[in-house]
């Protein structure tokens, strides 16, 4: 699993503390600029298929006039950083790669920014596989709710979306009850954790939800690969590890599915080391870590039990 990287995802929201550029700054460059001309027509096909016209032309028109959106100030080289990020997440879908985009994109509805994010970049190349005729499975590992990512798909039969976030926390979505609606009924599954939870919850929520969709047989899994749950992070109060999420990428990878990821969030200087630790378990390569998976508290293991249990009847149902 290759990581696609351009250095106009730097250039978006630069200073701030928060979904700064210091997230990124230390990745390679593997995707030229002058490899990317000629992409617009391809983005923008992509792009309205998941965002309405209206709504692309006001994300524009933001950047351009610097208008403050979704908690981030946007310069006009955001919406430059928005179309190499789509073409990143297409570009990864296309061939199992790991597309590192900014600003991220999982909180974007089809006509609403939210934070931090503006277009919904793993549905939009989730979006170009359907276009090939293709299921797919999204699991959203960030540890926030992806709410822009389930309601895009909300009426879509062939995705699957589910989700492992902290509960009771930004966005305040994603109950275990919410397991879709109408014709996506049974294509959610949304495993809140609580505060605290380390790799042993994790890691046997991302079991669960494996398991879970093997009835559905995707044709492709995209992975909306935040890394907020790391335990060094500025918004969230997880505990994973560096272990966690090499072990995360195993257990994807066992699937034995065709899969991508793109980047969601990971407020700390470690992002980096998080990525190669997942797309090191992704590929089954050898991991050299002093980071040991890290242990819950029993009331915390015993709070996730019974959500999966819960979730389990409900899917049954």
């Amino acid at each position: 699993m290759k990581i696609l990287h351009n250095q106009a995802t730097t250039r978006h929201n630069v200073d701030t503390d928060g979904e700064g550029s210091y997230r990124i700054e230390d990745f390679p460059e593997t995707v030229l600029s002058q490899q990317l001309v000629g992409i617009k027509a391809l983005i923008d096909q992509y792009i309205e298929f998941v965002h309405s016209t209206r709504y692309v032309q006001k994300i524009k028109g933001a950047c351009k006039s610097k208008s403050t959106l979704a908690e981030v100030l946007l310069n006009p080289a955001s919406f430059d950083a928005m179309l190499v990020s789509a073409y990143l997440s297409i570009l990864a879908a296309k061939n199992n790669e790991f597309a590192i985009t900014r600003p991220p994109g999982h909180h974007a509805f089809k006509e609403r920014a939210e934070g931090f994010c503006f277009f919904n970049n793993i549905a939009i190349a989730t979006t170009y596989l359907l276009q090939q005729g293709k299921k797919v499975c999204v699991i959203d590992i960030d540890g926030h709710h992806g709410n822009g990512t389930q309601s895009i798909f909300c009426k879509e039969e062939r995705v699957l979306f589910s989700s492992i976030h902290q509960r009771d926390t930004y966005p305040y979505s994603g109950k275990v009850t919410d397991i879709g609606k109408g014709p996506s009924f049974k294509k959610v599954i949304n495993v809140p954790v609580p505060t605290g939870s380390g790799d042993d919850v994790f890691l046997k929520s991302l079991k669960f939800i494996i398991e879970s969709v093997q009835s559905f047989n995707p044709d492709h899994v995209a992975v909306s690969a935040g890394f907020d749950g790391y335990f060094k992070d500025k918004l969230l109060s997880l505990n994973y590890s560096k272990r966690g999420y090499y072990e995360a990428g195993r257990l994807i990878s066992s699937m034995g599915k065709p899969t991508f990821a793109v980047l969601e969030g990971g407020y700390h200087q470690e992002v980096r080391a998080c990525v190669e630790a997942f797309i090191a378990g992704m590929s089954g390569q050898i991991f050299d870590c002093d980071e040991q998976l890290s242990t819950s508290s029993i009331e915390c293991v015993s709070q996730t039990d019974d959500i999966l249990l819960m979730s389990s009847k409900l899917l049954r149902v």
